[in-house]
């Protein structure tokens, strides 16, 4: 023909032509025209190694192998080739329409195409007519319950030993996808299945809070936690109770000196993870499980920030059932690190495992994949193998690896187990100058990371998935299984879809502010639940002195399960309610009426009153009037709500003279602000502003105790500095835990320090130069002294105390030496506060 190729004068030999025809004739049958497009030739799979061999003789080697197969069909071909003689086509047109004229021939039903097609367009495939095809990836041995599955859909010679086992393997129900298994699947459609599980409780496989809890409690190694926290377990934010946004209260639950990672529970791959080390007072952040670099000023308030707006964020849409159904949360824990050095990542091992028998690892540091290894240990051929990474380093326990993963597979079809082999971030070789290798070695650990039923991994070879599939499968065909209920997930999980944590499992750990000697009533409170490396219990005996004695109204022994942060503890103490004597030690009105009797001082009064006591009317424009009444003409006062917090609505009001006219200075209502002169001051604009908070709506300031103090109000004399009656007096809000002083805010209307109980001042983030030390005129002792009086029979108590002179005292005027400034100094309480 007109196109016709020198050298393609003939067929091969090896060609089968009237095979060709048939198969092509075959499918021709009842139509009036089709092409049938045929390949005859060898398949490339390395079963047919030695046909495909160059050097192979053209004999029975090859033809052997040879196959005639249809490899599509077309209704309306193109012939495009074919134009190049038209006359060819010419006789084809001439052939077809001959048919329809001259032919015998009658229309009949299409009985050949299958009513599912008819119907859906679509054909489903048969069951198990999937051929899978041996490589190098394919297994040989792949026991089960004694049923070696790696021999599934092997050709016949390869399939002997398959047998059903007597002792049948039992599968949980929550993993079991039989009903939709046909044997044709390839791995992702299996991933598909999985990822639209919806059975209850696999979520609890993917629920990074709960397995944190939980795998301790079966005696699985993990990372030291430092926190694992729900949503739900946080206090809820409240701007009038005090309670901070979640990312607050995050940050100060953070580790401020440990390394760690923190993740959110309900995200995969790397989504919304942190890594965080401290070295030499240099802090280093990676975002993502990336590079770490030297941390900017805000990064920890980057990191809590992200850490909530997680919380309030779905898994990503392309995600599993099971993970879209975790109970929002977060996991800060201990970082994992190299036994080389703490700036590479420890090794990781994400394993695949089948009918728990684990099956390959995929081998990583960080986001780099080293290789892959089988299940004895050996790095697999593959695509992505690098020569560097032809075997396992020795300090790798990889039978501890096997033994760990396959004891969380038990009971499961598929599974994957993440672990890091590795060394803790704080383990003293890693930071011991001098640490051998041996010793280094010696102190790897092998913990789990997480797991996942959903696995996502994209090998580079396809062919594993093959094979993985092909497993996966092989289990469902040929094991005799029977489903079982899955008693592995704790019933409170079940019902509650959180795994609750377990009374005293968080772990404290030891910062520079760690209180070490702590004695109350004999006790050191001191060591109580830190982590390893800090001291250990207490060794003293048990204490010989009398119990402290709690007053009752305080008394929250029936919340604390010993896993508590702070803000957790101060929303407790906020929830308490019908306690009628806790609302006494936030009324201030009855404070300055108590205080003084038993002998404890405070600012001289000008005017103590409830609301009740102002007037008889109780009308809103007499109590106004009554309470500007109050208010001193020329003595400097303070003038304050008794059942209000924050500062809110304290006025400061001072009256001096500059030069020869008089002026009054005020703060504007608003706490702490610094008082400014303001002309035609009118004191009534106090009163109007007071008047208001004596109907204030209840939960104005979100607790029970604030919303039963009877609303009145305070005017008493105003504190000021030893060295400037312009200055606020310094002040000290002193935090008694079990009625001894823990730490004092030191305050000069800003926070200028905080105080440990021996009158050192701590350092901290903002400290000035200047306020490195007390003024030798404050009396530490005698400060403390009172705090601890105030805190006696009390778990938690804070006491305000004001340090300085009234003002107006002559000690303030122009020509009073020092020593009469410091002979004037008072220490009085200003108030307290429980929540």
């Amino acid at each position: 023909w007109d196109g016709a190729q020198e050298g393609h004068s003939d067929l091969p030999d090896w060609v089968d032509w009237k095979e060709v025809v048939r198969l092509a004739e075959r499918v021709g049958a009842n139509k009036d025209m089709i092409r049938v497009d045929v390949f005859v030739g060898v398949s490339a799979g390395e079963n047919n190694v030695e046909a495909l061999d160059e050097n192979a003789s053209e004999q029975e080697a090859r033809k052997g192998a040879i196959k005639i197969v249809v490899s599509d069909c077309e209704l309306s071909p193109p012939a495009l080739e074919l134009e190049k003689d038209p006359a060819i086509l010419a006789e084809a047109a001439h052939l077809w329409i001959a048919g329809y004229k001259l032919g015998n021939y009658r229309v009949v039903p299409n009985t050949e195409v299958p009513d599912e097609f008819k119907t859906t367009g679509m054909l489903s495939a048969p069951k198990m007519s999937k051929t899978w095809v041996k490589t190098k990836f394919t297994l040989s041995e792949f026991p089960a319950m004694g049923v070696n599955l790696a021999t599934y859909q092997m050709p016949p010679s390869e399939t002997d030993d398959i047998g059903e086992n007597e002792e049948p393997f039992e599968l949980y129900d929550n993993f079991n996808i039989a009903d939709k298994i046909t044997g044709n699947e390839n791995w992702w459609d299996l991933v598909a299945y999985r990822r639209e599980l919806a059975t209850p409780g696999l979520n609890f496989y993917v629920d990074k809070v709960a397995q944190k809890r939980w795998l301790p409690t079966i005696d699985m190694p993990i990372p030291r936690p430092f926190l694992c926290c729900y949503a739900s377990e946080l206090p809820v934010p409240s701007e009038n109770a005090g309670i901070p946004k979640e990312h607050v209260t995050i940050k100060t639950m953070l580790p401020q000196e440990s390394n760690y990672a923190a993740k959110p529970s309900h995200t995969s791959c790397s989504d919304g993870v942190w890594l965080v080390k401290h070295e030499n007072g240099v802090t280093k952040v990676a975002a993502g499980g990336h590079l770490m670099e030297e941390a900017e000023d805000d990064s920890l308030d980057k990191i809590a920030v992200s850490l909530a707006k997680n919380l309030l964020e779905d898994a990503r849409e392309l995600e599993s059932v099971a993970l879209k159904t975790v109970s929002h949360g977060f996991v800060v824990e201990e970082r994992f690190t190299s036994i080389e050095g703490d700036d590479r990542p420890a090794m990781e091992f994400k394993i695949f495992c089948f009918w728990g028998r684990v099956w390959v690892a995929n081998w990583r540091r960080g986001n780099n994949r080293y290789g892959l290894l089988n299940r004895n240990g050996n790095v697999i051929d593959w695509a992505g193998k690098k020569k560097s990474h032809k075997e396992l380093p020795d300090w790798v326990d990889w039978d501890r690896v096997i033994g760990i993963a396959e004891k969380m597979a038990k009971h499961k079809d598929a599974f994957r187990v993440d672990l890091f082999v590795g060394l803790p971030a704080s383990s003293p070789v890693l930071n011991k100058e001098g640490a051998s290798e041996e010793d280094k070695k010696a102190a790897v650990e092998v913990v789990i990371s997480e797991f996942e039923t959903h696995p996502t991994t994209r090998f580079i070879d396809p062919r594993l998935f093959d094979e993985a599939a092909r497993l996966w499968i092989a289990g469902y065909k040929r094991l005799n299984y029977k489903v079982i209920p899955n008693d592995e997930i704790p019933k409170n999980f079940v019902e509650g879809s959180e795994f609750p944590a377990l009374a005293e499992s968080r772990e404290f750990v030891e910062t520079k502010h760690t209180t070490k000697k702590f004695h109350v009533a004999g006790v050191n409170l001191g060591p109580y639940r830190m982590d390893k490396d800090s001291g250990g219990e207490d060794e003293e005996g048990p204490s010989t002195e009398p119990p402290f004695e709690l007053f009752e109204e305080f008394d929250i022994s029936d919340k604390i399960t010993g896993n508590e942060a702070w803000w957790d503890m101060i929303a407790i103490r906020i929830g308490l309610d019908k306690r009628p004597a806790l609302p006494f030690y936030n009324d201030k009105v009855a404070l300055r009426r108590y205080l003084p009797s038993v002998g404890i001082a405070m600012p001289k009064s000008f005017a103590i009153k409830y609301k009740s006591e102002l007037t008889e009317t109780g009308n809103e424009s007499d109590e106004r009037l009554a309470i500007t009444s109050m208010l001193p003409e020329e003595d400097d006062f303070v003038a304050k709500p008794s059942h209000s917090c924050f500062g809110d609505d304290v006025w400061l009001v001072r009256h001096h003279m500059d030069g020869k006219q008089k002026v009054v200075s005020v703060n504007g209502g608003v706490g702490r602000q610094k008082m400014r002169p303001k002309e035609d001051f009118d004191r009534a604009e106090i009163g109007k502003a007071l008047v208001k908070t004596l109907h204030l709506e209840p939960g104005t300031y979100g607790s029970w105790v604030y919303d039963n103090i009877k609303p009145g109000i305070v005017i008493e004399e105003r504190f000021a500095s030893l060295d400037d009656d312009n200055k606020p007096a310094v002040e000290f809000k002193l935090f008694t835990i079990w009625g001894k002083c823990y730490i004092a805010q030191w305050r000069r209307g800003v926070y200028s320090g905080i105080v440990y109980p021996d009158g050192s001042v701590v350092e901290w983030g903002k400290m000035k130069k200047s306020n490195t030390e007390l003024p030798d005129w404050v009396d530490w002792p005698k400060i403390k002294d009172l705090a601890e009086r105030m805190g006696q029979n009390k778990d938690m108590f804070r006491t305000d105390v004001f340090v300085g002179v009234p003002s107006g005292s002559p000690a303030l005027e122009d020509g009073a030496s020092q020593e009469e400034r410091r002979a004037a100094v008072q220490v009085v309480v200003s108030e307290f506060e429980m929540q």
